[in-house]
This record gives structure tokens, C-alpha cells and sequence, in this order.
């Protein structure tokens, strides 16, 4: 028999579907906070309050890992140790709950920084494959649940390698140091569904500092303080150059400026080295580069010198070190004048104990706070305690990049606090090139403006202290940190967001250079 004619193509209707458009994300003003009069009623204004579920699986004791074997000494005083006073203050919050089915949000109780800190990447990355393997935490009533992880050391990247151990889960919020494409894998945080919280650094002593007691010093009249304390780590000059270009113009105004360095000697006086000539280098063995830093820097080291601190490995043959040796000279040939300044740098060097260098913090009218070798640093919330205190007011070297809309990516609770009420902005150029007028700028603040920046200090300074025996009643940043993940969570659950309180836009909160 014949074939059967093959049926006709079936006409497409024409449909009048429109495909589903994402929701609006809708847009929250700051919360108004300066109504406020103490620390409760700061966190009350600022914070939603949620049920926290705490994850502790002891996912250390589960891997087999000693955590007390590799714990630094005081580590509970690091400024990394923040997941530590976290778990300990959830285990007594009043906003805890017993389920995660009975929860807002998850706390995944883990010591991430720690691990990164004591240079373990191995426990670091086994800690995250283990968590992410846990089914407490992904199944049944947690599945749907946002988890919330502190890594406040983000020098150790994303616990997840090309890859491996998962990526970023979903509905997943880090507490960070400072917000970087490093913990997305290449997902802006700042735009993501689970924005991530950037913590203060910890702050936990002296006493006084964080409010238990009184400083044992005398109140000095605002008129009668010096003007400028400018105190810390300075980096090596490849990684960063901010801090030693300040220190370079204002080292010698003395009578204005305090500045000192506990690594200035080893980080800078130690490259001097770098002048030597062609020749001079060509007769030079191996371990001449590997251990040329030593000299300079036993004056400021708390424990054996190794090629580490001189930016080399033992293992490096004469050819490599050498190579790397004159590549890591270039930042400084061209910045340090070592005939002018080392001198300078000797005298400059010097490393108080915490309550001389508290000291010297409750003596100025203001505080630089500089980027060191990261745009986050803890310097932030030790000049936030200060001046909460009654000391200096801070004053932040802000990056071009992060000006004026991204200093949320690294001074925390931009949600709710104006850091132009608390302090004020310099830009790095201005920093790094016209300290004289950053200056002028600062000793033209009026006793009024100065009384009226410290009163708001006060009023915020607990937000920046860790106490072990804080609560929701007498907060401290633990307190404050929960309350914020708790307002961001909540707001990305009904596709909302928060505007940046901080209004950089306002001349009267730039010095030098007003935008």
C-alpha cells in the first residue's frame, strides 16, 4: 500500500505570556539612632530582633583536628578572635532559640580565622568541607534557613579552592573584615542576595577601653591636647605605601604629630640594603638574601628571624632570590631617601605596652586611621573606643576607590551609623601628599564641633567593644553584630535592602579635599 502522508506541522498560537520579572528589591532608609541615650536603646533603634539558632557541631573535635595545639597564646584577645566572643555570647542571648526550624537564621559555630591565622589551610579548608557535608545544617527544617559565618581573617581567600569543597551556598551570609570579591568567586557581595556583614575588628583591652571603670589617667582639656596620633604597623612598601608616605612628611612635627611604628625598622629601615650596586649584588650568596633583613629587624621581632620576614624561602636557589630580592628594591628605590630619613626610622621604632600606647590615644584630638596592608584595619575600631572614651576623634584615610560610594565595604554598620557624626574623611592623596593642610584643616575644628563628634562617640562606642559578660540589656559588639545580621536577613528575605547611612557627600566631613 501506499505511504501515509505525513501530518501538517502544528501551528505555534501565538501566547500573551509574559515572562516573570525579578521582584523589585525595595530600598530602606538608616534607622534613626541619635535619638538614642544609652548603648540599649542604640541597639533597640538599630536592630530587629530575630530567633538565632546556634550550629555547634564541633566540627574541629569531628575532623580530629587539636585546636589547643595550634590556638596562639591570648588568642581570645586577637583582633581575629571574633567568632569566639560571638559563639559565647549566642549561648547566652536572649534571642536564641533551641531549633532551626524555630529560627530566622543560622550561626554556624566555627573558628575559621583562627586556622587561617596560624597559616593552617589545611584545617581551614577541612572545617568548611565538613560543614558543608553536615545535613543538620542543609536538610529537613535548616534546608530553607539562612546561615550566617564569621571569617573575620580574610587573608586565606574563600575556604572553597577552584571548586572544590562547593562553592558558595545559596542564602549564605560571611561576617568579614571587609567585603571582597574573594569570598564570592568573583560575585560582588555587595550586590548579592546575602549581603555580607563587615565586622569591627576585636577590642577587648585595657578594661577602661571598653567601658569597665575609668581610665587611670588625668582628663587632658581638649585645647591643651597635641593634635595628631598617627601609631601602628607600617607594611612593606610593595604591598602598600599609604602609611609610610604620612609618616614620612609628618615625622619630623613633633610638636603637633606623635607617630611611631613597632615595624617601621624592619618593614623599611631593613631595604637600605637595596642601594648596593649591580656589582656590589653579583657577589652576594643565597643566604645573604634570605636573611639581609635580619640586621634591622631583630630590634622590633617577638621571635625567631626567618627568611619568611625577609619576603623569601630557604629553599630558594641564589638565581630566584636574587631576582626577587632587586623586584621587591623597586618600591623603594624610588619612595626612600635612607641618608634623610633612617635616623628617623630608628627613633621612630618602638613598640609601648597597651596601656602606653591607650595612653597616648587618650592625649590627641584626633586619630589617623589608615589602610595598612589591606583596606580594612583594625585601627577602626580602636580610634571608634578612643574617642568613645574621650580621647581622639577619628580621622579615615579613605581610598579613591571607595569614595564616596563604597567605604560601606570596610567600616562596619554603614546601615545605620553616618561616620561623618563620629568623624571625618581624608582622601589618600591628600593623605599621602598634603599632610601640612590635613593639619591646617584639623587644628581649625572648634572646641563646640569637637564636644558635639565626642557625645555621639560615646553613644556608639559599644557597638566597637567586646565584653565577655555584655547582653542584650548591657550590649557590647557581639550584641550589635547579631542585631545587624538579623535586620539584613530579615530585609533580603522580603527582597529589601538598606541604604548606606553614611553621607560622604557633605563637605563638612572632608578634610583637605571636600568631594
Amino acid at each position: 500500500p501506499p505511504p501515509k502522508p505525513s501530518p501538517p506541522p502544528a501551528i505555534k498560537k501565538p501566547t500573551n505570556t509574559i515572562p516573570a520579572l525579578p521582584k523589585p528589591i525595595q530600598t530602606l532608609p538608616p534607622p534613626a539612632v541619635w535619638n538614642s541615650t544609652t548603648p540599649f536603646e542604640l541597639l533597640s533603634s538599630t536592630a530587629q530582633r530575630c530567633a538565632v539558632y546556634q550550629h555547634e557541631a564541633e566540627l574541629e573535635a569531628s575532623l580530629g583536628l587539636n585546636t589547643d595545639k595550634y590556638m596562639p597564646r591570648k588568642w581570645i584577645n586577637n583582633k581575629y578572635a571574633v567568632e569566639v566572643h560571638l559563639r559565647e555570647a549566642l549561648r547566652r542571648s536572649a534571642w536564641r532559640v533551641d531549633s532551626a526550624a524555630a529560627s530566622d537564621v543560622i550561626f554556624i559555630a566555627a573558628n575559621l580565622s583562627m586556622w587561617c591565622s596560624v597559616g593552617k589551610l589545611f584545617g581551614f579548608r577541612s572545617v568548611w568541607k565538613r560543614m558543608i557535608e553536615d545535613e543538620a545544617l542543609w536538610k529537613g527544617a535548616a534546608a530553607g534557613v539562612p546561615k550566617v559565618l564569621a571569617m573575620q581573617n580574610g587573608n586565606c581567600g574563600a575556604p572553597w579552592v577552584s571548586g572544590h569543597n562547593g562553592g558558595r551556598p545559596p542564602k549564605f551570609t560571611f561576617l568579614v573584615d571587609e567585603r571582597r570579591h574573594v569570598i564570592g568567586r568573583g560575585h560582588d557581595v555587595l550586590g548579592g542576595s546575602s549581603p555580607d556583614v563587615v565586622l569591627p575588628y576585636l577590642i577587648s583591652k585595657p578594661d577602661w577601653l571598653v567601658g569597665v571603670g575609668k581610665a587611670p589617667y588625668p582628663d587632658v582639656p581638649w585645647g591643651k591636647r597635641k593634635l595628631l596620633f598617627f601609631a601602628g604597623h607600617i607594611p612593606k612598601l610593595y604591598i602598600s605605601r599609604t602609611r609610610y608616605l604620612i609618616w614620612k612628611q609628618v615625622r619630623n612635627d613633633k610638636k603637633r604629630v606623635t607617630t611611631f611604628s613597632n615595624t617601621l625598622r624592619c618593614t623599611v629601615g631593613a631595604y637600605a640594603e637595596c642601594k648596593q650596586s649591580k656589582a656590589q649584588l653579583d657577589l652576594r650568596n643565597a643566604s645573604y638574601f634570605q636573611t639581609f633583613c635580619y640586621r634591622q629587624c631583630r630590634h622590633t621581632a617577638l621571635q625567631v628571624l626567618t627568611p619568611r620576614d625577609c619576603s623569601m624561602a630557604s629553599s630558594m636557589s641564589l638565581r630566584d632570590a636574587k631576582t626577587q630580592f632587586i623586584s621587591k628594591c623597586a618600591s623603594y628605590r624610588k619612595s626612600v631617601n635612607y641618608s634623610a630619613e633612617m635616623t628617623d626610622m630608628i627613633r621612630d621604632t618602638r613598640r609601648p605596652n597597651a596601656n602606653a600606647y591607650a595612653r597616648e590615644g587618650m592625649r590627641h584630638r584626633f586619630c589617623l586611621v589608615a589602610p595598612g596592608e589591606t583596606s580594612s584595619t583594625h585601627k577602626i575600631g580602636e580610634a571608634m573606643a578612643f574617642g568613645g572614651a574621650g580621647g581622639c576623634i577619628p580621622v579615615f584615610v579613605i581610598e579613591e576607590k571607595h569614595r564616596p560610594r563604597r567605604a560601606e565595604s570596610i567600616l562596619p554598620y554603614t546601615r545605620w551609623l553616618d561616620y561623618c557624626q563620629v568623624g571625618y574623611f581624608v582622601s589618600r592623596a591628600a593623605a599621602t601628599t598634603r599632610m601640612g593642610e590635613v593639619l591646617n584643616g584639623l587644628a581649625r575644628v572648634s572646641d563646640a564641633e569637637a564636644a558635639e563628634k565626642l557625645l555621639k562617640l560615646k553613644l556608639v562606642r559599644d557597638a566597637f567593644v567586646f565584653r565577655h559578660d555584655s547582653s542584650v540589656s548591657s550590649p557590647s559588639a557581639t550584641e550589635f553584630i547579631v542585631g545587624e545580621v538579623c535586620s539584613q536577613t530579615l530585609a533580603a528575605g522580603r527582597a529589601a535592602k538598606y541604604e548606606s547611612a553614611v553621607d560622604m557627600t557633605d563637605p563638612s566631613c572632608w578634610i583637605a579635599d571636600a568631594p
